[in-house]
């Protein structure tokens, strides 16, 4: 499953971080920090990163590769989502104690860092800046993610878009399932 683990190189990662949603909003100082917390994960493609209800006790950003997000059983797996470098698997799990919800799926050779729940629970008690910064990053994305949905339901369910639907059709609800799943999958 994995080829290696090793503390993250701190040189260019503390920059390329920057890129990243969660820590977009921190000082370099609390990018520093934080990054001494990283460690880098290697997956071969195809390799399981994480399955859906293994512990929720970490989140990856994705540095080089790309990894498929995937629901359902062995056999009627559907693809959620594609993510490449700069995107964070997981993070919710920051923010709760459940199990996984999706399967993470290297889909080619995939280079991650991974940031435990103990690590940034730590943080959180020392008060860190930067672990609260982060916090607001994730419920600022979640926020977008709920609006989306709601704009999307309200669409679907009390005005159906004329001439996309035969006179009488029931609103695409398979099609909002789908967005629900893809857009609330705590991967």
């Amino acid at each position: 499953m994995c080829s290696s683990e090793d503390s993250a190189d701190q040189t260019g990662e503390v920059a390329a971080l920057r890129d990243v949603g969660i820590f977009s909003q921190l000082t370099a100082s609390e990018l520093a920090d934080i990054s001494e917390l990283l460690v880098e994960r290697s997956f071969a493609a195809g390799s399981i990163i994480f399955e859906v209800g293994d512990p929720g006790d970490s989140c990856y950003v994705i540095t080089a590769g790309t990894t498929q997000i995937l629901q359902g059983g062995i056999g009627s797996e559907r693809i959620m989502a594609e993510l490449d470098a700069t995107s964070v698997l997981g993070e919710g799990c920051l923010l709760h104690n459940e199990p996984r919800s999706a399967t993470a799926k290297a889909k080619t050779d995939v280079t991650a860092l991974r940031l435990s729940r103990s690590d940034f629970d730590h943080l959180l008690e020392e008060d860190h800046l930067g672990a609260y910064r982060m916090v607001l990053s994730m419920a600022a994305e979640l926020h977008r993610r709920l609006r989306e949905t709601t704009n999307l339901l309200y669409g679907l369910l009390l005005n159906p878009v004329p001439g996309e639907a035969p006179a009488g059709a029931e609103p695409d609800l398979h099609g909002l399932r789908d967005k629900i799943e893809r857009e609330w999958s705590v991967y």
